[in-house]
């Protein structure tokens, strides 16, 4: 496996430097990463060359993108492209509105295509179907860290992701625009999110162009030791006591 310089977002240099050092220090379990919204590649690069025993799941519905994440493939093996998005049910999509968009933002939601997927249609998997144990395209594999950058789908991707987060109880990471609909997405993220056993650590700095778009890794209430190292750097969070407003005074 030959060097490749990643190109990754200069808008999360203190998620990059965290979930670095999650997978460096073997803080992630065993098995496979899912980078979902993979884009161009750059978190996917990373995530491969810091892990290169670790098979990456790098899952992008541009083709362009895709054809991206194939050429890096081709120098980081570990990598493996899969032209779709994820979300609560499987199901073909079309494309539709700017194609420099990712996952299902300006994206029809409504099937189109019994099977397979053409120029214009991508396909949505649910995490559970892909990772099923009997005929899933991952059976065999378990999930160990996801990262799902999904443009506001991050609850319908959840909720296609239930059997596999109960069943591997990975760490992950979701975005949220902490201000949409006056806070009532982001509450509802964080309740499927505790609602699956797990901990919600804010990421304090701007993720994207939106100023309250935050990120947040996702820790198994199991592993205290682990959502202690993130204390530091993170703000814990959960539904119940929830202030948008207060959370993006953390990092104005």
């Amino acid at each position: 496996m030959r060097k490749v310089a990643c190109k990754v977002s200069s808008h999360e240099p203190l998620l990059i430097r965290l979930v670095t050092h999650l997978l460096t220090a073997n803080i992630v379990g065993l098995g496979s990463i899912v980078d979902c919204g993979a884009h161009r590649g750059g978190e996917t690069c990373l995530y491969a060359q810091t892990a290169p025993n670790r098979t990456v799941h790098a899952v992008e519905p541009i083709p362009r993108n895709v054809r991206e994440l194939k050429r890096l493939a081709t120098a980081l093996p570990n990598i493996q492209p899969l032209h779709g998005g994820l979300g609560s049910s499987d199901r073909t999509v079309s494309l539709s509105g700017s194609q420099t968009r990712s996952m299902l933002t300006g994206v029809d939601k409504r099937p189109t295509v019994a099977n397979g997927s053409t120029a214009g249609t991508f396909r949505i998997h649910r995490l559970d179907s892909l990772f099923d144990g009997f005929d899933g395209p991952w059976a065999g594999e378990r999930l160990a860290f996801g990262h799902f950058d999904v443009e506001g789908s991050e609850l319908d991707l959840l909720q296609g992701a239930t059997a596999v987060l109960r069943r591997d109880r990975p760490i992950f990471t979701v975005e949220q625009e902490l201000g949409a609909d006056n806070g009532r997405g982001a509450m509802a993220l964080l309740r499927e999110v505790e609602l699956l056993g797990f901990r919600a650590h804010m990421v304090p700095e701007i993720c994207g162009k939106e100023r309250d778009c935050r990120n947040f890794i996702c820790v198994p209430l199991e592993r205290p030791l682990t959502a202690r190292l993130l204390v530091r750097n993170t703000v814990p969070v959960n539904a119940s006591s929830f202030n948008h407003k207060e959370l993006l005074r953390v990092c104005p």
